[in-house]
């Protein structure tokens, strides 16, 4: 079968808090409603602030007047650019006494293993939304995809072989050659439900405003195992966006039409709910990310093909992306609640592999991880190359 984008209906697969048409006769308290009440008003959980008390600081913050909710989030569709892991050194998996550092072609940051038995419901950040340029000398033709991206995101799971999701938020910044050394910037938020062996690309939210400098809170929620609840608060507009995603992500035409059901682009049993049924959220691993984007191949070609052709954007100058608060919840079968940060995280560094002439092989540093002070969370990512 030829290779082409999935249609998909977002907005049976999205929901979002009802528009409340009047205010309500008594003021809403965020921090003594239920939880019930918070996710149906578009806030996100709120932590036990005696069991995880950075998180609810965090979510205190987060959640602070004024809290101007987008009632009804318009996702465009997206089949260009997809998020991912890409391949990395077995040094950093190779059990007790490895190496907290690994490297990757992809990206950089940090990965936070779940332990005793636990399984993460919880994983948020705040981060400064990146200003990216362009490289003199740039053209659309020399560039994978015509331009140079880079993301800023939070994940669970997917970077492991045994791993087959990752529902993740984040934000895009990219850097579009206008010639003569000039350069178009724009910048937005997006959402993921990475499905291993798929090709599903990201969904920008086109009404909520992200720019250059802005400060984001970004909490998710892990609902049910086929159910998160992404929830983002823009400190700088004071914008706040919630939705509940279910698990994986149908890719549709750029304009949204919806012409024919969801349907077989590889095979004759391919359904939503199939696809649900294979990309549960597994709590194994909390992630903070600072990515080279994918572009996913386009054109006539088979699954098998299209798998094979993904490759990552060039890197657009950014200096730095720093996570202010790296922080994730992690649950027991029995209910116990425990926070963790990023300080006992694994760092990543992200590389680019070359050929010297002289030398032979070598390996370049692009980005990589700067460890937080004893008794921080921050994590700084500086860019070291282009």
């Amino acid at each position: 079968m030829p290779f082409q984008p999935l249609p998909r209906d977002v907005s049976a697969r999205v929901s979002w808090p009802s528009p409340i048409v009047s205010p309500p006769v008594v003021p809403f308290n965020p921090s003594t409603a239920s939880q019930d009440a918070l996710l149906e008003r578009g806030f996100p959980l709120r932590p036990d602030p005696k069991v995880s008390p950075a998180l609810f600081s965090f979510w205190q913050r987060m959640t602070a007047p004024p809290y101007r909710l987008v009632e009804v989030p318009v996702f465009a569709q997206d089949s260009e650019t997809g998020h991912s892991f890409g391949s990395m050194d077995s040094g950093m998996i190779a059990g007790p006494g490895a190496s907290r550092w690994g490297t990757s072609e992809n990206w950089s940051g940090m990965t936070l293993a779940a332990r005793d038995g636990m399984r993460f419901t919880s994983v948020a950040a705040s981060w400064i939304v990146p200003s990216v340029e362009g490289v003199k000398g740039d053209t659309t033709a020399k560039l994978a995809g015509g331009n140079r991206q880079m993301s800023v995101w939070i994940g669970l799971d997917g970077h492991r072989d045994y791993s087959v999701s990752l529902p993740q938020i984040g934000t895009r910044s990219m850097a579009t050659p206008l010639g003569n050394d000039q350069f178009d910037t724009s910048y937005h938020l997006w959402v993921q439900w990475w499905v291993r062996d798929e090709l599903f690309g990201e969904i920008p939210v086109t009404n909520f405003t992200v720019g250059a400098g802005h400060e984001l809170f970004v909490k998710m929620d892990v609902l049910s195992a086929t159910a998160i609840r992404f929830t983002v608060r823009n400190r700088t507009t004071n914008l706040a966006l919630a939705a509940t995603w279910l698990a994986g992500a149908y890719e549709g035409t750029l304009s949204g039409a919806l012409d024919t059901a969801p349907a077989a682009a590889f095979d004759a049993t391919y359904s939503p709910d199939l696809i649900r049924a294979k990309a549960p959220v597994e709590g194994r691993h909390a992630v903070w990310c600072v990515e080279r984007p994918s572009v996913l191949p386009q054109g006539q070609l088979s699954k098998q093909q299209a798998l094979k052709l993904i490759k990552p954007y060039d890197l657009p100058v950014f200096k730095e992306a720093t996570f202010r608060e790296a922080l994730a919840e992690l649950r027991a079968a029995d209910g116990t609640v425990q926070e963790c940060n990023s300080r006992a995280a694994r760092y990543i560094r992200m590389i680019a592999r070359g050929v010297d002439q002289q030398a032979g092989p070598v390996v370049h540093h692009v980005a990589s991880p700067v460890a937080p002070p004893r008794g921080q969370s921050w994590t700084k990512v500086e860019q070291a190359r282009v």
